[in-house]
């Protein structure tokens, strides 16, 4: 049970870091395709993620 609780809690936390850590830093080949894009449609907006 309590090896069950650990396995569960470490997801979690893991999940949560994965999360704040994408949230924070974008990727650079998303930023790159993401310019290409605005320099296409000029009038397009960013998309708001929710945090």
């Amino acid at each position: 049970m309590a090896w069950g609780i650990l396995q569960y809690g470490l997801f979690v936390a893991t999940a949560w870091l994965y999360e704040n850590r994408s949230t924070r830093s974008p990727d650079p080949i998303e930023q790159s395709l993401t310019g290409v894009l605005h320099s296409q449609m000029p009038d397009a907006r960013p998309r708001q993620f929710l945090a």
